[in-house]
């Protein structure tokens, strides 16, 4: 399928997604990620703010703040994005895309893990996010545990790569563990 068809059809399915389902999917996918062994044995965590009905990870982000982890979120700047610390909601405002993004000039120290947003994955680890390539560009920098994270319908079985896509290590649905 074209990656654009698909990216539409995606971005439609989780824009229609009743409240009451995506407030269930998010917590059941939060809990995962809380409740595994890799998230409780890491210090630095690097995840993202959400939009447009991508998977809300405010749930997971406050679990860091009060367990005391280093949560650190992207900025973008130009064509590059950089993760810096947070310790508080406040120190957000919005930024590229109207993304919320960390006001704070602290750069994160290396990740244990990093929980990547995307629009479509496969269960092997292959995914596709917005087609601007922030996410692959800076991974592949990075030795690091990469989680990806979206709803059940955002799996499918095939996606075409380009050389530059990186795969991540494992996906997290409200279905998939």
């Amino acid at each position: 399928m074209d990656l654009n068809i698909l990216r539409k059809e995606i971005k439609q399915k989780r824009l229609s997604l009743d409240y009451q389902k995506f407030e269930l999917y998010n917590l059941e996918i939060n809990n995962t990620i809380i409740n595994s062994k890799i998230y409780n044995s890491s210090k630095v965590v690097y995840c993202y703010c959400s939009v447009n009905n991508e998977v809300d990870m405010t749930m997971l982000m406050s679990d860091c703040l009060n367990k005391g982890k280093i949560l650190a979120l992207p900025k973008v700047i130009g064509n590059d994005m950089t993760f810096y610390t947070i310790t508080d909601f406040n120190q957000l405002k919005k930024g590229y895309m109207k993304i919320p993004e960390p006001v704070t000039d602290n750069i994160a120290p290396k990740p244990d893990i990093v929980i990547v947003p995307g629009l479509a994955f496969t269960k092997e680890g292959k995914r596709i996010g917005y087609g601007a390539g922030f996410y692959d560009r800076y991974l592949k920098n990075i030795d690091t545990y990469k989680i990806g994270v979206g709803f059940n319908f955002q799996i499918v079985d095939e996606l075409k790569q380009h050389e530059n896509d990186i795969n991540l290590d494992t996906i997290i649905t409200n279905e998939i563990v």
